[in-house]
């Protein structure tokens, strides 16, 4: 399936062309490799992040990272200068994979500490091993 296609002649004589595809999976693509969510976040973490603006629009203020960042950190595209929607929304997925996953593993102790916290209320000690005193 396609998304429209628009193209324009801003004011300032830029032709700007927007244009995004969604394929399913085929021999439209090759794997290659994996970057994994924990090495997403961590270069995603470290990545700089600016308000800037177009020279010729200095009125209008955008955020966000340098291409040239970007392309430093995770080599994808054809062009260091470019951050193609598809290679940072594929950054951002595997960055909140990983956050859930911190998440899961931070629920997950909270509740084995709950457990190991009610088990020693139970037994009378802090659940540490040290004595609880009673009133």
């Amino acid at each position: 399936m396609r998304a429209p296609r628009a193209l324009w002649l801003t004011g300032m004589g830029v032709v700007v062309l927007v244009f995004a595809i969604w394929r399913r999976p085929g021999p439209a693509r090759h794997i290659i490799g994996e970057l994994t969510p924990q090495a997403a976040l961590e270069r995603l973490h470290t990545l700089p992040i600016y308000y800037w603006s177009y020279r010729t629009r200095l009125d209008v203020r955008h955020i966000g990272p340098m291409a040239q960042d970007f392309y430093a950190r995770f080599g994808v595209g054809d062009n260091p200068r470019l951050i193609y929607t598809v290679d940072a929304l594929g950054v951002l997925y595997a960055a909140i994979q990983a956050l859930a996953e911190q998440l899961d593993a931070q629920a997950r102790q909270i509740d084995r500490l709950g457990t190991c916290s009610h088990a020693g209320a139970a037994s009378g000690t802090g659940g540490m091993g040290e004595q609880v005193p009673t009133v």
